[in-house]
């Protein structure tokens, strides 16, 4: 199967992702507009490590992003799963 995406996320590499889910953890509201943010592209081994997706993340219709310290990512609701 073909990746959504034209090119491979290199580990360091900044990618986009966008969403209408929650501003902040704890909060319960989604947003009424489209926010985006910049993160980094992470090793797909690490995020199938024990870290994150604990062994689930699929490399060919998945991409592992974020920041392992925390910080500026997508949050509940942006899957389009409230």
């Amino acid at each position: 199967m073909p990746k959504p995406w034209d090119e491979e996320i290199k580990p360091g590499q900044v990618c986009y992702v966008a969403g209408w889910g929650k501003d902040h953890e704890d909060s319960n509201k989604l947003n009424n507009e489209l926010k985006e943010a910049a993160i980094m592209g992470i090793d797909p081994t690490l995020c199938n490590s024990g870290w994150g997706l604990s062994k689930r993340l699929n490399p060919n219709t998945m991409i592992c992003a974020g920041d392992l310290r925390g910080g500026t990512d997508s949050c509940q609701g942006d899957s389009g799963k409230g």
